[in-house]
């Protein structure tokens, strides 16, 4: 045998899988000896991945392990992430020391021939980034497309929903100065109607409320005795509650603008990301003009409001007969009182709304009053974990306080009911026939006074340990405010801000 004819040509990168490699060249290309080569290269741009701090990613994690609060939790990442940049500050200053004084008369080389320098780099698989088709392939192969995707035809559902999205956006651009009123308004209704509950009250309790409004309204009662003269009765009621009503509102409304223009809400405006970032409320994003004409148009609802009730009053004289009358001045008189009765709850809230928003524009000031100071980043970091700190510091105090007031009463928490199951263990085995009634009764009492000294023993443990997180708190605060204070200190450019600075912190 031939050992020549057994074996297979070998195939070199410029035949195809025939073994033949002539016909896929140009007539130049064979002559000059060159081959063809078509590469086609898809890179995928990937995005680069942000480089994440894995200790504070550990540290957070541990935190939430502990049960605590995202607010508290952000707190301490705050905090840290500052002691993790001043060591990186430190670290750089020696470096720096380093270069300037050579120790042991040591030079190092810049570069590659650093060895502190060096980075190991992970090696990727080329061939997964990059898929070269050479000569190697058929014919057949490279007249097929590669990483081709087809078309997805947009479905009629998709189409109808950007039609209406713009259908949306016309609107709103349309009504854009009418959505702030809208706003108020809504924000307004949403509190204020469940507390007319008296106007949807049945006959028979509206009668008594009207009773209790009122001494000496047995005329009245009587009057109300037919249904057209009590129909009457609770619509004139109505309007007149109505028109309390608006009067709460302008007055609630008015206060809101002296507010907004004592303390500077809507002269110097903050950023969307100051206000997200120290949790202030957006009870001032509503322009100033939307407000004088939410005002305004309170101002003429109310006036016919006025006009209703004059003319509803007027048709008094249609119910008065020989046989049932009524003093007006009398029943004007009830229902006033049962309005303002009425209303009592309804009063206190908007009370309540205007020291709300008091607060709110106070708020508002002392941010701004800091962020004018034009602090660093991390002067920005150090002063909202302040006043995080001091909202935890608030908070514990508060949870003191309701503490010691269950104690005083004691009025124990049903947290601690747990321990009332226990007793059912003892009476079942009380009922045995070895236990005399002297030595059940006796037992149950003290086992009884047993697990009410258990339960304030408890509370006073709850208390010690909410005192113990108000000075922690406090303390907290205190040593962050030090550290502040020392870095402002060691920058010549923000020792002038330091006394203003911290003074705005404090007031806030």
């Amino acid at each position: 045998m031939n050992m020549d004819s057994s074996k297979e040509p070998l195939k070199t990168p410029s035949q195809d899988a025939q073994g033949r490699w002539y016909d896929l060249l140009s007539p130049t290309q064979v002559l000059t000896g060159q081959e063809q080569t078509t590469t086609t290269t898809t890179i995928s741009n990937k995005k680069k991945k942000q480089s994440r701090n894995r200790k504070l990613q550990r540290y957070s994690r541990k935190l939430r392990k502990q049960g605590l609060d995202e607010a508290t939790i952000l707190m301490y990442k705050r905090a840290n992430q500052l002691e993790q940049q001043q060591k990186q500050q430190d670290q750089t200053e020696d470096v720096e020391m380093e270069e300037i004084i050579p120790l042991n008369d040591t030079v190092t080389l810049p570069g590659p021939y650093n060895p502190q320098q060096k980075i190991t780099k992970r090696k990727r698989d080329e061939s997964a980034k990059q898929n070269d088709t050479s000569i190697i392939t058929s014919l057949s192969q490279l007249s097929m497309k590669e990483n081709c995707k087809k078309k997805k035809k947009r479905s009629s559902s998709s189409s109808k929903i950007q039609e209406q999205e713009q259908e949306y956006q016309q609107q709103d651009k349309e009504n854009g100065k009418e959505v702030e009123e809208n706003m108020i308004q809504f924000n307004n209704n949403k509190q204020t109607t469940s507390l007319h509950y008296y106007l949807n009250a049945t006959n028979k309790k509206f009668k008594q409320m009207l009773k209790a409004a009122l001494v000496g309204s047995k005329d009245i009662l009587q009057w109300c005795k037919l249904k057209d003269n009590l129909h009457y009765l609770r619509e004139h009621t109505r309007l007149l509650d109505r028109v309390h009503y608006l009067k709460l509102e302008e007055d609630l409304w008015e206060h809101f603008t002296i507010y907004g223009e004592t303390y500077h809400c809507w002269t110097s405006s903050l950023s969307k990301t100051i206000i997200k970032d120290n949790k202030l409320e957006s009870d001032f994003k509503v322009s100033k003009k939307s407000m004088e004409k939410y005002r305004e148009r309170i101002k003429q609802q109310k006036q016919e409001a006025e006009e209703q009730v004059e003319k509803h009053a007027l048709l008094l004289k249609n119910y008065q007969h020989q046989d049932s009358s009524v003093d007006e001045q009398h029943l004007w008189a009830a229902i006033l009182a049962l309005v303002r009765k009425g209303q009592h709850k309804l009063s206190q809230n908007y009370e309540h709304r205007k020291k709300y928003f008091k607060n709110s524009a106070k708020d508002y000031s002392f941010v701004k009053a800091c962020y004018d100071c034009q602090p660093t980043q991390d002067e920005v970091m150090s002063m909202q974990v302040i006043w995080q700190a001091t909202i935890n510091e608030c908070k514990s105090q508060q949870n003191v306080d309701i503490l010691k007031q269950h104690l005083f009463i004691k009025r124990i928490p049903k947290s601690l009911d747990y321990l009332d199951q226990s007793f059912s263990n003892v009476e079942h085995t009380l009922t045995r026939p070895v236990y005399n009634d002297n030595v059940r009764t006796t037992i149950s009492t003290r086992h009884k006074k047993i697990i009410a000294q258990n339960k304030c023993d408890l509370m006073t443990l709850y208390i010690s340990m909410a005192e113990t997180a108000v000075r922690g708190y406090y303390q907290y605060a205190e040593n962050e405010k030090k550290k502040l204070v020392n870095r402002m200190k060691q920058d010549p450019l923000r020792q002038e801000f330091i006394d203003q600075f911290i003074q705005a912190i404090e007031q806030r």
